[in-house]
Order: structure tokens, then C-alpha cells, then sequence
């Protein structure tokens, strides 16, 4: 990690091999039970226009949420000022430069919505170990 903000990874969450963070003083928080499948890679931060002497102005950086039960492909990108919702799904190498809901599946370079969930979700309740089931919103 090469970030200067905090990072916040929720109970049971599995980090792959080679995950970087990297950015300003944003935030990362990853919910609980979500998988970061190896060399993931979350970009918080990014530049100002600088003008003509030099494109890559000031820096500025902007937080990232990745939702609880999420997972996040091979090979994605997730830019700054990106929420990825509860449950969702990022395809191996995406780039992710949108929110996205809960539930959505989402694949390509710019990522894009291939379809929702949310149906299979609500079918088979969440169950956390210690916890009784519940149904998905």
C-alpha cells in the first residue's frame, strides 16, 4: 500500500497475492467477506489539468467504498470516487470508473453493466457464520 489515507478492510475478507493501493489522502474502506482476486489494483488519486507546460497538474485524491460480499476481479482497476455496491461483481481486468450498484455484474474497459443479481441474490439469504440468515433488500 501507498496511500496516506485510511484503509479500512472488513471481518473475513480475502486479499489476493499482489493487491496494491495507491493514491493521496482518500479513503479505502472494503466491506466484510468480499474476495480481491490477485493484482487488483485501487487508484485513489489523480491530477488537476496542469496546462501546457505540464498535463499532470496538483494532486488531489477521492475515496473508494467496495460494498460487503463484493467481488473484484484479476486484473481490475477501480479509480477514485468510485462506490462499488453491496454483492457486486467486477470481471477480471475492468476498469472501473463509475459507481455501481448493489448486485450489478459488471466487465470491460470502461466497466459497464452486463446485468443485475439481485434476483439470485434475494434467492439464496446471505448467512454470516454466528449470525442467523437474512434476506437481501
Amino acid at each position: 500500500m501507498w496511500t496516506s489515507g485510511p484503509v479500512l478492510i472488513g471481518a473475513d475478507t480475502f486479499i489476493g497475492h499482489e493487491v496494491t493501493i495507491v493514491g493521496g489522502e482518500a479513503s479505502v474502506t472494503i466491506g466484510a467477506r468480499c474476495d480481491l482476486a490477485p493484482r487488483v489494483l485501487i487508484v485513489t488519486g489523480t491530477h488537476h489539468d496542469g496546462g501546457a507546460a505540464r498535463a499532470a497538474g496538483p494532486g488531489r485524491s477521492h475515496p473508494v467504498s467496495i460494498g460487503e460480499g463484493s467481488w473484484i476481479g484479476a486484473g481490475a482497476t477501480i479509480l477514485g470516487g468510485v462506490e462499488i455496491g453491496v454483492g457486486a461483481i467486477v470481471a477480471a481486468g475492468s476498469v472501473v470508473t463509475r459507481s455501481i450498484p448493489d448486485y450489478d455484474v459488471v466487465a470491460g474497459v470502461p466497466a459497464r453493466r452486463l446485468r443485475s443479481r439481485r434476483a439470485d441474490a434475494v434467492a439464496a439469504p446471505l448467512t454470516v457464520p454466528g449470525t442467523q440468515a437474512h434476506s437481501v433488500p
